[in-house]
């Protein structure tokens, strides 16, 4: 209980607690976003009038969660953590909202038995559009929470970096519970729009982090932290 105390009153010190905030709102923007994409891509293949699921569309976009971990393995050294994060979510957010804004303006996705094969062809086109989209926009996301993951707890001295890190865990857990709250809304257009903002919030919090790489575990603790920024 005193030890809980003691990590509290630490991360809501004036030397963490900016870095504190920033970290929450990082991590509760990517839960945010990785379930949102998640249940987008699944609900939106799901509309086939032959079929309940299209299972091969969500196993394709599925699949770029694998690509994601790969790519944040590869470039997290060569690029760096803030950089890699910034990319990657702000990359999120042009792809969702792309997906969602090409799924809105045009249904013929579900459409299978037009009587032309043009129109077969245009609805075939159109699929694979949303797939590619759908697979870039979970490759980024992916890539974003592994990265921000890795980041917190190189941000983080030893005394907490367990405690630190649950707790930014913990606030991730909301961020996911409201999550399915948002596709109540009918309009793919504005689920995509404020997805978008979303992702560019998360991309300005990640900016306002201290850069980990090439630095000792838990060395960029040792930085003084204001409203202002952190030097």
């Amino acid at each position: 209980s005193n030890n809980n105390k003691s990590i509290l009153s630490i991360l809501c010190s004036p030397k963490w607690r900016w870095i504190t905030i920033r970290l929450w709102l990082c991590w509760a923007g990517s839960t945010f976003l990785y379930y949102d994409i998640v249940l987008l891509t699944t609900t939106m293949f799901s509309e086939n009038k032959d079929e309940l699921f299209d299972y091969n569309a969500i196993l394709t976009s599925s699949l770029a969660e694998f690509f994601g971990t790969t790519l944040a393995i590869l470039t997290i050294d060569r690029i760096g953590r803030i950089p890699l994060q910034a990319t990657s979510y702000s990359l999120t957010g042009i792809c969702i909202l792309t997906l969602l804004l090409v799924a809105n303006n045009s249904n013929a996705s579900s459409d299978y038995d037009d009587n032309t094969s043009s129109d077969y062809d245009d609805n075939n086109n159109h699929r694979l559009v949303l797939i590619t989209l759908a697979f870039l926009s979970r490759l980024c996301i992916m890539t974003a929470n592994i990265t921000t993951w890795v980041g917190t707890a190189e941000i983080l001295t030893t005394e907490i970096r367990s405690s630190g890190h649950s707790a930014a865990n913990a606030v991730a857990r909301l961020g996911g519970f409201a999550a399915p709250y948002l596709l109540l809304l009918q309009n793919r257009s504005s689920i995509g729009l404020i997805l978008f903002g979303i992702a560019i919030l998360t991309t300005l919090t990640v900016l306002h982090l201290p850069e980990t790489n090439g630095i000792a575990l838990g060395s960029s603790g040792n930085t003084t932290t204001t409203a202002d920024g952190i030097h």
